[in-house]
């Protein structure tokens, strides 16, 4: 299979809960990130609110916040949803997540868990001992706020072997610990209780099936009762939900009511019911793939399992049947992509264009790429893939440059919800692109550099300095917006209305262009300014600017002089200063906000900070004594300073 030569995945393993495959390309410490959650989320919110509130809120000693139910409920998906929330990302300084499940040594906790923090030296901790790596982890916790989630926790013995590296400063630091078992939490002696998830009400999981078969369109009316049937005895379990939706997207419409009929004719409870609902997503694969899927019970779970060894176990033990025309080896491969159809794709360490080969993937919805530098030129073949749903990099600066050629012909990407797009200049089809992406919720968007032909480095020339106008307003469903890299000299934004998030990075614009969004972003409750961002020293905001602004940051900008009225703070909840060295004073005005909930000033000018002092004392008079305050001086070491930046 071509793909695997190029490198984008060259090992595998089998996730027995949700009975999937995942297909990896570097070792467990790359994995160990929280992943991009590519599931449908049905009735999580309200779950959702409560943790992030304990994670957020509550004492400033060290606690454990728990999150317990049967397998199959959502636990792990209601924890990437809480890890992944933009207050809980704002809100530690450090975030890590680590995986148990049912076989873990110490060994491969402390390296998930470091090279989630520590990405620079991955490589180099999987060599060292425990005792090195539980003090290396220590001493990285020490002084931050942090938030570890230990997913999948079977025993105490897990929470023992990493309690000692897990200091407790009286900062706020958290423990989001998920488990099947009901009693742990009381061994572990937590000072809350533990949340119990509850199943999904049978709406929500006709909902969450209608989401898996039908993405964003509608379900056609002659199937709505017979999903109505099939929710109802899924008892509520998400899980038993995707393994319906598994078998029925493999049928033919016109026989769902046979299937959801022969599916729902006897009742089962809890494990029983979804083991069952597996065996009948397994009796419906074909009897030449059977065994093949059987085979992964020969590996431990959790195990990653190299494909040219999968492939070879399975041609030497005649799984593989002869194809005219193919070698066994290629039909080895259709069977491993045939085997509930690759869905999420996460690479690292790739230098390169993306081959023509991903479209054989035409399950896929998740596909990220853990950059380092430079962006990734997709094939044209990524029109096809019509199920993909979060196209992205890990960085925000990296990107995705999409092919040019035959695009009025293309496919638009009617799904796609989060992207990680690179622009450059010799680019006139910017426009055209975005034109084909308007169900995207979330977007970045940094300058891209492009192999250019002499013809068109002379087009580039011809062109002059002219500018090329973005009109992004046509996005109706765009909520988030990050741009890095590009400066005002060369591209116009025209925003929609209904944007709530916006990051600046990297793209000198005066303050004149950052007011006017204030004033027509009307929605917009996240705005942060990074890394010289605006090049200029003075932002004076005017009255209506920012009337709903909750959550503001600047950080590492060169400004000097900062005014402003009450009234563009009559929303903010939180404020973040970070490296702004020449600012004078923060606007006296913050004093009198009444939703102010929790400051943030680091390595800022004395002054600043002064002003801040300032302010936290009249909050205080005011009687907001539930005001949260983080103060680190510019007068620390610089090396302290750097890490804490990077981090």
């Amino acid at each position: 299979m071509k793909i695997e030569a190029k490198k984008i995945y060259d090992s595998i393993r089998f996730d027995y809960e949700t009975q999937s495959i995942v297909k990896t390309t570097i070792p467990m410490p790359s994995q160990v990130t929280a992943p991009i959650s590519n599931e449908a989320v049905v009735g999580l919110n309200d779950e959702g609110e409560i943790i992030i509130d304990g994670l957020v809120r509550g004492p400033s000693r060290l606690d454990i916040v728990a999150i317990v139910g049967m397998p199959g409920l959502g636990k792990t998906t209601l924890a990437n949803k809480v890890y992944g929330d933009p207050l809980v990302k704002s809100h530690f300084h450090i975030r890590s997540w680590c995986c148990f499940s049912r076989a873990y040594t110490k060994h491969s906790l402390l390296v998930q868990m470091l090279c989630n923090i520590d990405h620079g030296n991955s490589a180099g901790y999987i060599r060292k001992d425990e005792d090195y790596m539980a003090d290396r982890l220590r001493k990285l916790l020490k002084g931050n706020r942090y938030l570890i989630v230990l997913d999948d926790v079977w025993d105490i013995l897990g929470w023992d072997l990493l309690k000692l590296s897990l200091p407790d400063d009286c900062n706020g630091s958290r423990i989001l610990l998920t488990s099947r078992f009901q009693e742990l939490p009381l061994q572990i002696k937590l000072d809350s209780e533990p949340h119990h998830l509850r199943p999904l009400t049978d709406n929500e999981s006709c909902e969450l099936l209608q989401k898996k078969l039908f993405s964003k369109e509608d379900c056609p009316p002659i199937l709505s009762n017979v999903l109505l049937d099939a929710a109802k005895y899924c008892k509520g379990l998400p899980l038993t939900v995707v393994l319906v939706a598994g078998i029925l997207a493999t049928t033919e419409q016109d026989c769902w009511e046979e299937v959801v009929i022969h599916l729902t004719s006897s009742i089962f409870v809890d494990n029983e019911y979804c083991m069952k609902t597996i065996e009948l997503s397994f009796n419906n694969l074909p009897d030449y793939l059977k065994p093949c899927l059987l085979y992964f019970g020969a590996f431990q779970e959790d195990q990653e399992i190299p494909i040219r060894r999968l492939l070879w176990i399975w041609i030497s033990e005649g799984f593989v049947q002869k194809t005219e025309g193919k070698s066994l080896e290629d039909v080895a491969d259709e069977y491993l992509r045939y085997l509930r159809y690759l869905r999420y794709l996460r690479i690292g360490r790739f230098v390169g264009d993306i081959p023509s080969a991903i479209a054989n993937l035409s399950r896929l919805e998740t596909f990220v790429v853990e950059a380092r530098r430079g962006n990734y030129l997709l094939p044209n073949t990524i029109w096809s893939i019509e199920t993909l749903r979060y196209l992205v990099t890990s960085l925000s600066d990296c990107g995705f440059i999409f092919p040019m050629d035959n695009l009025e012909g293309s496919p638009d990407l009617k799904h796609l919800d989060t992207l990680s797009l690179a622009i450059h200049r010799s680019s006139q089809n910017a426009q055209k692109i975005l034109s084909k992406l308007q169900s995207t919720r979330r977007l970045t968007i940094t300058y891209g550099i492009q192999r250019m032909t002499y013809e068109s480095y002379q087009a580039l020339r011809s062109g002059g300095n002219r500018k090329e106008i973005l009109v992004l307003n046509y996005m109706s469903r765009l909520e988030s917006l990050k741009i890095s890299r590009i400066s005002g000299d060369e591209f116009e934004f025209s925003l929609n209305l209904n944007l709530k998030k916006l990051t600046l990075s990297y793209n000198y614009w005066p303050w004149g262009k950052i007011s006017a969004i204030g004033k027509n972003l009307p929605n917009l409750v996240v705005l942060k300014l990074c890394h010289r961002s605006v090049r200029e020293e003075e932002w004076e905001m005017e009255e209506g600017e920012f009337c709903n602004l909750r959550f503001l940051k600047l950080s590492g900008l060169y400004i000097r002089r900062w005014t402003a009225s009450s009234d563009n703070f009559s929303c903010l909840e939180k404020l973040v200063l970070e490296f702004c060295e020449e600012l004078e004073e923060v606007p006296p005005c913050l004093g009198e906000s009444l939703t102010l909930k929790t400051i943030e000033v680091k390595w800022c000018s004395e002054s600043a900070v002064n002003s801040v002092e300032r302010i936290l004392e009249e909050q205080r008079e005011w009687g907001n004594k539930d005001l949260k305050s983080v103060i680190i001086r510019s007068t620390q070491k610089r090396s302290q300073r750097r890490e804490e930046f990077h981090s």
